[in-house]
């Protein structure tokens, strides 16, 4: 019997009740006076019976049968938790079917989450299982290990044992060669001081030896100048001999001359006489000039005999130069051959006194060495002591590590078999996971885990967390720009707000559901946002339309005026102004439509009236982009920010996350610059003033938006050949990332836009 039939059984013993009451007042009317009344009462009654059949079936009956309907389906698909009872009104069976779609809602997320989880786990015991395998393995190899391991220490410790009665024996040959090297080093000691006396006679002798020749060097020195000089004596008394002989020529002459004159004088005479008177004068001239060579022939006479003489001496004296000149010959040569004996000798002495040295040198050493035989004797001694001492030791500990190798290789085995029982436990853990993921397959959910992104990322995160806040400072908008506290209702926008008018679940699922999506631009972070989004839509049944702002807030607010009057199940709104997005907000809400905020932050205000907000952590994000930036800039430097479009929420948080963040940890660092750029042409004219203006100053460029712009930004560093500029960007685009790859932007994250779409829709149909 089907839930049909129950239920008309149910009415018609309702039915019945009211007609046996009817038939009873009718019988009732057969036996009364007062008809009138009677009949009154019968119809009545009749009336009421009709009514009440004809609520019964059009309030309870068909709700009930599309509960029944709703029934059947579910017994023919068993654990379907994508479909949604039907909710008709808001009685209590309206309540009872949200409340049914509600618990299975969460069954669903349940589920979802459990099958990713088994996923996962299925992973983990798989590589458990894997992992303890090589681990028995390895344990086996280990304890073989410790067993060799063990028998070697075994061997060791005899080892030692020998090696300590070994070394006991070497000790007392050390002992007897100290005492040999003792009596050695004393023999050792005499023949040095010996040796030492001999040495200084030598030196003595040769002392002396050097003075003599030093002397015969002196001598033959001065033989030497002397033969020089009688060679030159030798040679002046040849020369006067050869005057000598000059002077008897001119003697000769002389005497010649006296001849002649006295011839003359006689002809004077002979002729004086002739002349008379007349030659008287010539007479007494005549006269003289025969004394004159009278006495010439005397002085001639006895200068002839004087040179006799000294002819005679000069030859005399010549003869014994010759024979003086040969004996200092020889002398010179006799002193020549002494100096060179006593050089000889002197010589000879020197390199016996060098040998002597040598062996004194030699003798000084090998005491030394002896000395040091003796001390290394002793201190091998010393050492071999302490070597016994630290063997004896090194027994024990031997010993003990043997004890301890035994342990280990028994604990060896003991965690072999620990990781026996956890491979098995894997194993088994294995298969009950495999029975749990076999129950969990026959549910049926929109298993959003498989959901990719164009960029090969998961799109929906099945593990999220939710942020720690911070407690809120008191007044923080009195505090500086430069303090990230000063931020905090921006950055912590809505955590701390009371809602206002929430529209109230319909609890009725997403399939079919009607959604507008007010987007701010067609920036390609959009673009994949939109993408994102619908693809999550088209994965749950939802209907996503789109309308886009281009920027603009005077579009962007008629647009909002057309989704309301299109009234769809619910609105995502991605704000072109914080401030204009207050009053879209409160709009929509007073319209009685759901709406979520994503991307743009709304302020404190704007948070009342939305059922939440999904978008990146920018203050997050760019805070660690700020200490990446601090890091490839030596925490030194201008630097300059390209900022996000004025009006929108990221046109704070990409600017002041960075310049609060470096004032903490690079205070060296100066914001020389902030201005706004989006398009690639207008950020190329941008940075070029800067450049232009800042020169070697601007070190660093913060872009803020990964849109083309960037490719703006880089053209103009390039064009200005200053590729010593840092340029850091978020990273959360494919333009960036392309950047990235070039060298030419450092960038820290890779945030999925695509996912941020996911995450908003996500949020919509956790709602529906």
């Amino acid at each position: 019997m089907n839930k049909d039939s129950v239920l008309l059984k149910i009415i018609g013993s309702f039915f019945f009740s009211i007609m046996l009451t009817a038939l009873t007042g009718f019988f009732f009317l057969k036996t009364t006076t007062n008809s009138m009344i009677l009949l009154v009462f019968f119809l009545t009654l009749l009336f009421s019976a009709l009514t009440s059949f004809t609520l019964v079936y059009f309030l309870v009956y068909k709700k009930i049968q599309a509960l029944a309907k709703f029934s059947d389906f579910s017994e023919s698909s068993e654990g379907d938790l994508t479909k949604r009872m039907p909710v008709l009104g808001n009685d209590e069976l309206a309540t009872l079917a949200k409340t049914h779609n509600i618990f299975v809602a969460r069954i669903h997320k349940i589920i979802f989450k459990l099958k990713n989880i088994i996923f996962q786990s299925n992973i983990a015991s798989k590589e458990l299982a894997s992992q303890s395998i090589q681990a028995a393995t390895a344990l086996e190899e280990i304890n073989k290990t410790s067993l060799i391991m063990l028998d070697r220490e075994n061997n060791l410790n005899t080892l030692i044992v020998s090696s300590r009665e070994y070394l006991r024996e070497i000790r007392n040959t050390i002992a007897r060669t100290v005492i040999h090297v003792d009596s050695q080093s004393a023999c050792v000691t005499e023949s040095s001081a010996a040796v030492e006396q001999t040495i200084a006679s030598i030196r003595n002798i040769d002392k002396i030896s050097h003075a003599k020749t030093e002397l015969a060097l002196t001598l033959n020195q001065l033989a030497a100048q002397g033969g020089a000089d009688m060679q030159k004596t030798r040679e002046a008394m040849q020369g006067i001999a050869q005057s000598a002989s000059l002077v008897t020529d001119l003697i000769s002459v002389i005497n010649e001359v006296a001849e002649k004159t006295t011839m003359l004088a006689m002809n004077a005479a002979i002729e004086a006489a002739h002349a008379g008177d007349h030659g008287k004068g010539f007479s007494v001239v005549a006269d003289e000039i025969k004394s004159l060579a009278e006495k010439t022939t005397e002085s001639a006479n006895e200068i002839s005999l004087s040179l006799s003489s000294m002819v005679s001496a000069i030859e005399s004296s010549q003869r014994l130069t010759v024979k003086t000149d040969e004996s200092i010959k020889q002398l010179i040569g006799g002193s020549k051959e002494v100096s060179e004996s006593f050089s000889e000798i002197s010589l000879g002495l020197s390199e016996m006194s060098a040998g002597t040295s040598e062996l004194t040198t030699a003798l000084e050493e090998l005491v030394g060495i002896t000395q040091d035989v003796t001390d290394n004797s002793k201190a091998i001694d010393d050492k071999a002591a302490e070597i016994d001492s630290v063997m004896g030791r090194v027994i024990g500990i031997s010993q003990d590590n043997t004890a301890a190798m035994e342990a280990f290789a028994s604990q060896v085995l003991g965690v072999k078999k620990a990781t026996d029982a956890i491979s098995q436990a894997g194993s088994e853990n294995a298969e009950s996971i495999s029975i749990v993921d076999q129950e969990i397959t026959r549910f049926t959910i929109i298993d959003t885990s498989n959901l990719r992104s164009s960029d090969g990322q998961t799109l929906v995160q099945w593990n999220k967390k939710q942020p720690e806040i911070p407690s809120r400072p008191l007044a923080p908008e009195t505090r500086e720009e430069t303090d990230s506290l000063h931020w905090y209702d921006l950055e912590f926008a809505g955590w701390h707000t009371n809602k206002v008018n929430i529209p109230e679940s319909p609890a009725d699922g997403a399939r079919n559901k009607r959604v507008v999506l007010l987007e701010s631009c067609d920036h390609p972070y959009h673009t994949s946002y939109k993408a994102g989004c619908q693809k999550l839509a088209d994965a749950f049944g939802v209907r996503l339309e789109s309308y886009n702002a281009n920027y603009s807030p005077e579009t962007q607010s008629k647009q909002v005026d057309l989704a309301i009057r299109s009234k769809p199940d619910l609105i995502l709104l991605t704000p072109t102004s914080v401030q204009e997005s207050t009053a879209w907000f409160k709009k929509i809400n007073k319209k009685n439509i759901p709406v979520i905020g994503s991307n743009t932050t709304p302020n404190d205000e704007g948070f009342q009236y939305i059922l939440g907000w999904t978008g990146p952590n920018d203050w997050g994000q760019f805070r660690l982009l700020a200490r990446e930036f601090a890091e490839k800039m030596n925490y030194t430097g201008g630097y300059g920010i390209v900022r996000h479009a004025k009006g929108n929420s990221n046109y704070f948080s990409r600017t002041w996350s960075i310049i609060t963040e470096l004032k903490s940890i690079a205070p060296q660092m100066k914001c020389l610059v902030m201005e706004t750029a989006i398009n690639e042409d207008d950020t190329q004219t941008l940075v070029s003033s800067w450049l232009a203006k800042y020169g070697n100053e601007l070190a660093g460029i913060c872009f803020s938006d990964p849109a083309d712009g960037s490719r703006g930004l880089c053209k103009a560093v390039g064009l200005a050949e200053r590729k010593d500029i840092v340029i850091v960007s978020s990273g959360n685009s494919a333009v960036t990332q392309e950047l990235v790859k070039a060298g030419k932007v450092h960038a820290i994250t890779w945030q999925s836009a695509e996912a941020d779409g996911a995450l908003a829709m996500e949020m919509a149909i956790d709602w529906f």
